[in-house]
């Protein structure tokens, strides 16, 4: 993200509302038809995500109609088209004319009254991030509870097209990475906008030496009690008594790797353990340790380890079988010593 490009397009005013405008709840489907005539390709709707909330659009040429969100609002062009679209946009009650590339981002605060159109066909995602967990984070971090979002078009940010893409990423794997991704990268966000596009910046919170030894152990049994389910950043948060923002800081620093990651890991140690096991099928340990579907345990088995679950069953198999018969050589050993001895009176 370029200061040029930030400050070209920053857009700076106050929460407005026009009663001839559109309310419009965009994670509802008649309202992102009403916006758009169309009705996303691709979302999160069936995700049960907490937060966020993530929708992918194909449409032709487009005038919106005068509208505002009951969301904070983040959309990302996806266009692979070699000319750039041209968008109008009257944000706040402020004019502009913007070509818009392929990575080119918006950000619209919750209540500010906005008209958009375009004159060609257009790919883009289009994110909302709940304003009362996006206030409860600002709270938490700043004991404010004033907090105003800086709009934004046509600007450049490599940390939230990552986090769209990923989201997006996991809707089309059907959600293989659960919750706790989806929370995750929520709260990355969240702090990532409080830092760089709220009128009050975020201040990033002094080094700590980590979660203290009492509340690791209660991260860490609450996560081993629910290995098998789909398990929300906000349930090991709430068991530890933090917030989702301070504890995956605390417990990174703590563990060397964020919840998710130590989630993940979990779940294949306890995998390797019960592959020993030759009368569970693959598919009933890769739901019995939490993973979506076997392909998603497959394949994060296989990112682990190097091999297949199938294949490291076998192995431990073969291992096993080895030891068993190492063993009974041993005790066959005696006795074969003593039959030789005795033959030979």
């Amino acid at each position: 993200m370029t200061q040029a490009a930030v400050s070209h397009a920053t857009i700076q005013v106050q929460s407005m509302i026009n009663d001839n405008a559109l309310v419009l709840d965009i994670k509802k489907s008649e309202d992102s038809n009403r916006l758009l005539s169309h009705l996303p390709t691709l979302s999160s709707q069936s995700a049960g995500w907490n937060h966020v909330f993530l929708a992918h659009y194909q449409t032709s040429a487009h005038e919106c109609p005068e509208h505002y969100y009951s969301h904070h609002l983040l959309w990302l062009n996806l266009n692979y088209q070699d000319s750039s679209l041209q968008l109008k946009s009257r944000l706040g009650g402020k004019f502009g004319k913007y070509e818009i590339s392929r990575g080119s981002i918006g950000i619209v605060p919750a209540n500010i009254q906005n008209w958009m159109a375009w004159d060609q066909n257009a790919e883009f995602l289009i994110l909302a991030l709940c304003p009362e967990f996006v206030k409860q984070v600002f709270h938490e971090l700043m004991d404010d509870n004033n907090i105003e979002l800086i709009a934004q078009v046509a600007i450049t940010d490599s940390l939230i097209e990552h986090i769209m893409l990923a989201l997006k990423a996991d809707i089309e794997s059907e959600y293989s990475l659960g919750n706790i991704y989806a929370e995750s990268l929520a709260t990355t966000l969240t702090v990532h906008l409080l830092k760089h596009y709220s009128v009050k910046k975020l201040q990033s919170p002094s080094d700590t030496e980590g979660l203290s030894r009492y509340r690791l152990k209660q991260a860490i049994d609450y996560i081993q009690a629910h290995l098998e389910e789909n398990i929300k950043l906000s349930e090991i948060a709430a068991a530890v008594g933090m917030s989702q923002y301070y504890f995956i800081r605390l417990f990174k620093q703590s563990m060397g790797m964020t919840p998710y990651n130590y989630v993940i890991e979990q779940r294949l140690e306890r995998a390797k353990q019960m592959l020993k096991h030759q009368d569970l099928a693959l598919g009933e340990i890769s739901a019995r340790c939490g993973f979506a579907d076997q392909s998603h345990f497959t394949r994060y088995f296989k990112r682990q380890f190097g091999v297949t679950p199938q294949t490291m069953r076998n192995s431990l198999h073969t291992n096993h079988l080895t030891s068993k018969n190492s063993q009974y050589f041993q005790l066959l050993l005696p006795r074969m010593s003593f039959g030789k001895i005795a033959s030979s009176f």
